[in-house]
């Protein structure tokens, strides 16, 4: 007898299969067999699902919750939109493991990179763990409305081994064992995988370089190989330095790690760019058959949007301009803007830079403090600043300095052609991902 029989459904099985109704006995919290209408026996439990779709859970792959999940049970807003389970510890950053020592490192690597305020983290965060084992039992011991995966994000282990030399340089090939006997234990004891960054906008503390991009290939390499030895566990990575342009260099470590690990690869990913039309078509070329092996690009059906204000300004953080603003405190960030020379260093910067920070079409006015900035709710500062006469870079500065840096923007920089991302969509060995739950808050 089962001990529990779902009968009459539309099973949708995640396999890609058509939909079929069946009846599904589950035993012992697992399904143990699937037939047809009435072909099941007894269950002690019964569920008429007749009219309703039976389908597993669904996986939110890339979320950046390794904080959130030590004071929301309900991961909002993942929980919100029908997930059962989230995957925390993307992008090669996160809270463990973690020493005393370099609890404000991982700290602020988290606010550079994925927006998340200060003020939460240090509020919310209890430093209940140091190794990576103890953050997730933690995590366990606390609970969750959720299912939890676990990226073991290289950077906070890179910290654990190497300290501030973590930002840096490589490691040397004693430190790279060290870190990869962490890994390896970490992934041996529950975590679904390693990830990391490549993207040149993933400043971490004191806006340096987001330490796991200090890795080398050599490193990467003996990463990957901790998977291969182990038989299990997947990669990810935010790879491209520039958005759905696949380098050489970058496709050559994808086959490096592939190489090396025999194992699940994602990577961010393919996206549409009104700029470079066909960005994301010669990057699938260039992958090759490595998208047959397992080797996926994660890929999302909305458009890219990004929020951020003049206090967390992240969007800007491969512009040298904004170096001071990116590193410092508040105060520092007030003068970098209000410096003579400055507007003019951004333009300069916005010129050569090769992504759409400055596409003004694209940066939207979400919610003004003052009262008098009200009005531009909702609208682009192209628009803005058509109205006003001036260009891009014043009508953003004169805007968030008038508001004191309250102002909150938004960004949808890719992804904007419908057409476009539904042949994305339709594209063979992709992951649906991107969600990025938790950052930019």
């Amino acid at each position: 007898m089962f001990d529990l029989v779902i009968r009459n459904g539309k099973v949708i099985d995640g396999t890609g299969a058509p939909a079929c109704h069946a009846d599904i006995g589950v035993t012992d919290g697992r399904i143990a067999e699937i037939a047809a209408p009435g072909k099941l026996g007894a269950g002690k439990r019964a569920i008429n699902a007749d009219g309703r779709v039976v389908a597993p859970g669904f996986i939110d792959p890339h979320t950046h919750y390794d904080a959130q999940i030590c004071w929301d049970g309900q991961l909002a807003p993942t929980s919100w939109h029908g997930f059962t389970t989230a995957v925390v510890g993307n992008c090669g950053v996160g809270i463990a493991p973690c020493r005393p020592d370099m609890h404000e490192v991982v700290l602020k690597d988290l606010v550079n990179v994925e927006g998340i305020p200060y003020d939460a983290l240090t509020q919310g965060v209890k430093w209940q763990w140091e190794s990576f084992p103890e953050f997730m039992a933690a995590a366990d011991a606390r609970g969750c409305g959720l299912n939890l995966g676990f990226y073991a994000p290289l950077t906070p282990f890179r910290h654990f081994v190497m300290g501030h030399e973590s930002m840096e340089r490589g490691a040397t090939p004693e430190e790279t064992a060290q870190i990869k006997a962490l890994l390896k234990a970490a992934v041996a004891q529950g975590a679904v995988g390693i990830s990391t960054t490549r993207v040149p906008q993933h400043l971490g503390y004191a806006g340096k370089p987001i330490a796991c991009q200090r890795a080398g290939f050599d490193e990467m390499r003996a990463y990957a190989s901790a998977l291969g030895e182990l038989g299990k566990g997947a990669m990810t990575m935010a790879l491209f330095r520039q958005t759905s342009v696949m380098a050489d260099d970058e496709r050559e470590l994808l086959q490096i790690l592939h190489d090396a690990s025999h194992r699940p690869i994602t990577f961010i990913g393919f996206l549409h760019r009104d700029d470079i039309p066909n960005a994301w078509r010669d990057s699938k070329a260039k992958l090759g058959d490595l998208g047959s092996k397992n080797v996926l690009a994660q890929i999302t059906p909305l458009p890219l949007t990004r929020e951020l204000t003049l206090k967390r300004p992240y969007l800007y953080a491969a512009l040298p301009s904004w170096n001071k603003a990116i590193k410092g405190t508040l105060k520092d960030q007030w003068e970098c803007y209000t410096e003579p020379g400055f507007r003019e260093r951004f333009r300069a910067d916005l010129k050569m830079n090769l992504s759409t920070v400055g596409r003004w079409e694209y940066l939207k006015i979400v919610a003004a403090k003052k009262a008098s900035l009200k009005r531009f709710e909702g609208r682009s500062i192209a628009d803005i600043a058509k109205e006003l006469g001036k260009d891009g870079v014043d009508t953003l500065m004169e805007i968030a300095l008038e508001d004191e840096l309250n102002t909150d923007f938004s960004t949808a920089a890719y992804n904007a052609n419908e057409k476009e991302v539904a042949d994305i969509l339709n594209l063979p060995n992709t992951l649906v991902g991107l969600g990025d739950g938790g950052a930019h808050v």
